[in-house]
């Protein structure tokens, strides 16, 4: 299903498009990203706002979830998305026309006369992917990657380790310390 409104018409109707529906994003999600899923559809809601016969102004809101490796172990961990936009289609020989009436409005120059609102929502719900994941079970219990004599810890944890071993002698240096004097005994001979 795609969501694509022709940008000229939007202006000269001069009244707000309103669509609310759910939309598989599946496939699309696993093209773009194959380790993401979409198991359920998300809920969108739009409004376009033809204003002033130059721009249009959309208002974009985003529910659903998506599952992602967790950056700790790989495992599938849920990501919520909720997101509300909003976003200003133009086209870019009015860029220098825009009203100051926005803060810093994301500013979309429309291809083709042509407001594709369909991979925009996918675009948002990728990029609202945070850069750490965890699994459920990673958050409760602070569980961390190990293997064969390597641990990943937080860094409270280090901290907490270098201190106390600032106290306690490091007992790879005291072996090697045993072996510089063992060879400076040795030498003397």
């Amino acid at each position: 299903m795609k969501l694509i409104f022709d940008f000229e018409k939007i202006l000269e109707s001069k009244k707000n498009i309103t669509v609310e529906r759910q939309i598989d994003l599946k496939s699309e999600i696993f093209n773009r990203q194959p380790t993401y899923q979409a198991p359920t559809p998300f809920k969108i809601s739009a409004t376009l706002h033809p204003v002033q016969n130059r721009y249009v102004l959309v208002n974009l809101s985003i529910e659903g979830n998506i599952i992602v490796p967790s950056t700790r172990s790989l495992k599938p961990a849920n990501v919520r998305v909720s997101q509300n936009i909003t976003e200003i289609f133009m086209r870019e020989a009015d860029d220098q026309q825009l009203d100051e009436d926005f803060n810093e409005p994301v500013i979309t120059y429309v291809e083709n006369n042509m407001i594709d609102l369909y991979n925009m929502i996918v675009d948002y719900i990728l990029l609202s992917v945070p850069p750490q994941v965890l699994t459920s079970e990673e958050q409760k219990e602070n569980i961390m990657p190990y293997g064969d004599e390597w641990q990943v810890m937080s860094e409270n944890d280090f901290q907490h380790i270098k201190h106390d071993s600032r106290k306690l002698p490091n007992q790879e240096f005291s072996k090697l310390a045993a072996l510089k004097n063992q060879l400076d005994e040795e030498n003397n001979e």
